[in-house]
């Protein structure tokens, strides 16, 4: 029998700062509709870079506790527009685990890619192709990189016209790109 017990790893400084925000939406400080600092504001007031608040703020959206708005800001959603699916970050320390999320990922998103490609609005179609090229011209695990990645995947999602899947695909990657964030790649998916 050990002396010690395992200590487990702190939540990535996004989900640190995402959670913040989302206790101040539940004490009633903030509210539906209000607009959210600046990443500028928040970088400050955070003491971090804004490519940190960029993925506080996405992780965000992709619950959908904000929505954002290109050029203006981002905004507090009406409740019923907030999901409640959620897996503690410290499960995805569990190779098994966060192999298990990969491979419901990828039986989404394959289901969703081909609705997409059935179902897709030219307004759905640009935003999956400005992501893309987002990512194409992004280093792969910078902060900008992975949220092109997870903008990506939510707009293949969004364009399947089920309201299902952006939620649990949005969810998914969020998740994975949390412990992609923590890593520096993608860990625990063994190679073929």
């Amino acid at each position: 029998m050990s002396l010690f017990n395992q200590i487990s790893r702190a939540k990535s400084l996004p989900e640190t700062i995402a959670l913040e925000i989302q206790q101040e939406v539940t004490a009633g400080n903030l509210k539906a509709g209000d607009r959210l600092p600046t990443e500028s504001e928040l970088a400050e007031t955070f003491g971090v870079s804004r490519t940190v608040v960029r993925e506080a703020i996405a992780q965000l959206r992709h619950e959908g506790l904000v929505e954002t708005r290109r050029g203006v800001g981002a905004f507090i959603t009406e409740p019923e527009r907030r999901q409640f699916l959620r897996i503690e970050g410290l499960s995805l320390d569990d190779p098994e685990s966060f192999r298990s999320l990969f491979q419901l990922r990828s039986v989404l998103e394959v289901e969703a890619a081909g609705l997409a490609a059935l179902l897709h609005t030219e307004e759905e179609l640009a935003k999956i192709d400005d992501a893309l090229y987002r990512m194409i011209n992004a280093d792969q695990w910078s902060g900008d990189g992975v949220v092109a990645d997870l903008d990506f995947h939510h707009a293949i999602a969004s364009a399947t016209g089920n309201e299902y899947f952006p939620v649990f695909i949005g969810f998914i990657s969020e998740k994975m790109s949390d412990a992609m964030n923590t890593s520096g790649s993608m860990p625990y998916v063994k190679k073929s």
